[in-house]
């Protein structure tokens, strides 16, 4: 967008090439109360951001394992009272069973979705060498978990909907570039004999803002550039003398179903990735450069 420093695609090269788009989400929700919200330089929010992953690898191995625990110690109380009339190994076991499962469900408030993470990671990574020197970056991250957020109802489906990134780069050439990340989720259920079978379809929104530098202007005049990018649609293009925005949805969702045996994949979808995020930057940041003019 101006001559000092400008963002190229030569970033998307330095992109890890193992990102999973769908990641834990394919296979289950994620059922996660954290939340981080800080200001500061890169280092210190990647930093931040290893805390909740180190936190989330210990609530994917714990949980099952405590649930596990749980389930067993129950069902050996049940024995110990029923076949063996001993009910003070009865009422220790059921102790023990009780805790097993409550420490399960404290650990899956701590189980974040790998694939918000990642992306989150992945974006300040990349463009850290992009930023204008002293100046903090701006981030909000909230992994919620989609079913942990209120629903509204549209016939026989509930709907969440979920602002889970807020980022805000001070990028070298003066330009701000606000990133929000946002994801909903279209779930039908139905009750059966033993269980209830849920139908889910998720997708991603994203929004890219920027902001160009002090005492200059974006031209409004003619045809706004609309950036192409895979997996994702361009539902809206605005420039604005002070302010472009593009905003971006998954180009399909992803499809899960849950039935008696747990969680099952039915289609990964489109949903946001880091490389996605990094690509929709560079390419609005480019649209937005052929509308780039001096202040009047």
């Amino acid at each position: 967008m101006g001559p000092h420093h400008p963002i190229d695609e030569a970033l998307l090269e330095r992109l890890p090439t193992d990102e999973s788009a769908a990641g834990d989400e394919a296979h289950k929700p994620c059922g996660a109360k954290i939340k981080v919200e800080q200001q500061g330089a890169v280092p210190e929010l990647l930093e931040a951001l290893a805390r909740v992953e180190e936190r989330d690898n210990r609530a994917e191995t714990m949980a099952p394992l405590m649930t596990g625990v749980g389930i067993v110690a129950l069902i050996v109380a049940v024995a110990m009272g029923a076949l063996f009339a001993n009910v003070p190994a009865g009422i220790v076991a059921a102790i023990v069973g009780v805790f097993g499962l409550i420490a399960a469900w404290a650990y899956r408030t701590e189980d974040v979705s790998d694939r918000q993470l990642a992306a989150i990671c992945t974006v300040l990574s990349t463009f850290a060498s992009e930023l204008r020197p002293k100046r903090p970056v701006n981030l909000a991250a909230d992994f919620t978990g989609l079913e942990k957020t209120p629903a509204t109802k549209d016939g026989a489906r509930k709907i969440y909907r979920h602002d889970w990134l807020r980022l805000e780069l001070p990028l070298a050439d003066g330009t701000t570039a606000r990133i929000q990340a946002s994801s909903s989720l279209k779930r039908k259920s139905r009750a059966k004999r033993k269980y209830t079978k849920h139908k889910d379809q998720v997708s991603d929104q994203l929004t890219i803002q920027l902001i160009p530098p002090k005492g200059k202007r974006l031209s409004a005049e003619g045809k706004t550039p609309r950036p192409q990018l895979d997996g994702l649609t361009l539902t809206r293009a605005q420039v604005k003398p002070r302010q472009a925005t593009f905003t971006f949805r998954s180009r399909s969702p992803l499809r899960r179903v849950h039935g008696r045996g747990g969680w099952s994949l039915m289609s990964a979808g489109d949903l946001i990735d880091g490389h996605k995020v990094v690509a929709a930057v560079i390419q609005s940041y480019k649209a937005t450069a052929t509308a780039h003019r001096g202040a009047a």
